[in-house]
């Protein structure tokens, strides 16, 4: 419940700058779900969030945990920790923990902010998951939300969604290093070409 309130509102906020969502149809409406996005500012995850109906539960850096109020309220809005520094099993079974569950789990495959204009490179954690939890991938490009709110948001601001990915790897479980590094790059190469679409990038 406090999820879809806190989301509400914050879709009224971001409707109010401007936010436009393209290809809201390509997110099932029910089922397990892996979402991977660009990540250029701290607000794409509250972007996302907001311009899908569904609830995403997030991986979020261990760091956002800290405070007893900051992980209470991230737990409340179905994040849960991750430590970048290396591999977290422990982060990696709460995930897929999530599709079992037959939820939307939202991940930022590059690991970490990046800066506009830099190319997107997901790494090996995102395709993992992927093919354990036998789930489709979502790609999706945040346009618009490096600048602080609301200086800036005057402009365009968008959520794209594309086509869901459901390759053989993922259908049949099958984990090579090969097929890690090509699903990989498919993700990479999709996340890139909606941004590069939509922000009039050629």
């Amino acid at each position: 419940m406090f999820y879809k309130i806190i989301r509400f509102f914050v879709w009224i906020l971001f409707l109010i700058l401007g936010l436009k969502v393209k290809g809201s149809h390509h997110i099932p409406p029910q089922g397990r779900v892996l979402i991977v996005a660009n990540h250029n500012s701290n607000w794409d995850p509250i972007l996302i969030a907001a311009a899908i109906r569904r609830p995403i539960c997030y991986m979020a850096k261990s760091s956002l945990f800290k405070y007893t109020w900051s992980a209470k309220f991230l737990k409340t809005m179905n994040a849960f920790p991750v430590n970048r520094g290396g591999v977290d099993r422990q982060a990696m079974r709460d995930a897929q923990k999530v599709l079992e569950r037959e939820m939307i789990l939202g991940i930022f495959p590059e690991g970490t902010r990046t800066n506009v204009g830099e190319p997107v490179k997901a790494k090996k954690g995102a395709a993992m998951l992927a093919i354990h939890g036998n789930s489709p991938i979502v790609p999706i490009a945040c346009i618009g939300a490096r600048s602080i709110l609301p200086v800036g948001w005057f402009r365009k601001l968008m959520v794209v969604i594309g086509e869901p990915i459901y390759n053989e790897d993922i259908k049949q479980g099958r984990v090579t290093s090969d097929g890690l590094k090509n699903l990989s790059n498919v993700l990479s190469t999709n996340i890139q070409e909606l941004y590069d679409k939509e922000a009039g990038i050629k």
